[in-house]
């Protein structure tokens, strides 16, 4: 499973087994992000992957804020 799957997932149905998915998606995501970052020799490269890193944690940013804001809509309810 990717991310999005997770996060559209609990979103769209407020059934948290899909945050656990995205928490392990996203975690190894993080993991190979990482990885790369070690392997790559390449300066250009390695700006492609801070670049993917960053894209990654606006990503994560944009889907905690939008979790955050379910549950606080299903608990208002």
């Amino acid at each position: 499973m990717i991310e999005s799957d997770g996060i559209r997932g609990y979103l769209l149905s407020g059934d948290s087994i899909y945050l656990t998915d995205y928490d392990m998606a996203r975690k190894r995501l993080n993991q190979r992000i990482e990885e790369l970052m070690k392997t790559t020799v390449d300066n250009d490269a390695k700006q492609i992957v801070t670049e993917l890193r960053n894209l990654h944690t606006n990503f994560e940013d944009i889907s905690d804020s939008a979790i955050k804001f379910k549950i606080a809509n299903n608990e208002a309810s």
